[in-house]
């Protein structure tokens, strides 16, 4: 599964991509300049969504990453993890953002 970006009520704070292990939410290589998650390697881990100010991320049940995608996307976003445990921001980001297991079948609330 994944998350999607409401774009009309996004404000570009980019706390999401800020948080999201496997920098897939994108903002400087898209068309229009609006932060947009790519479900090709969204984990469903449920970080975005819970520091989002305007609370403009939802569950989307309509992609589901398995496999060897799965796998790249874990191996990914664990490299993320080492490399950005000093990072101020995303330590003060962190305690907000509920992480949960890809294998999750519904969102939480």
């Amino acid at each position: 599964m994944t998350y999607v970006i409401d774009a009309a009520r996004c404000i570009n704070c980019g706390y999401c991509r800020r948080v999201c292990p496997t920098e897939t939410i994108h903002y400087f290589d898209t068309d229009d300049f609006q932060h947009a998650i790519w479900p090709e390697a969204c984990i469903d881990c449920n970080a975005c969504a819970p520091v989002c100010p305007v609370d403009c991320i939802a569950y989307d049940a309509a992609h589901v990453l398995e496999g060897e995608a799965l796998e790249g996307a874990l191996a990914k976003a664990r490299e993320w993890a080492r490399a950005r445990n000093r990072d101020e921001l995303l330590k003060e980001l962190a305690p907000r953002a509920r992480f949960r297991p890809a294998s999750s079948s519904a969102p939480r609330a």
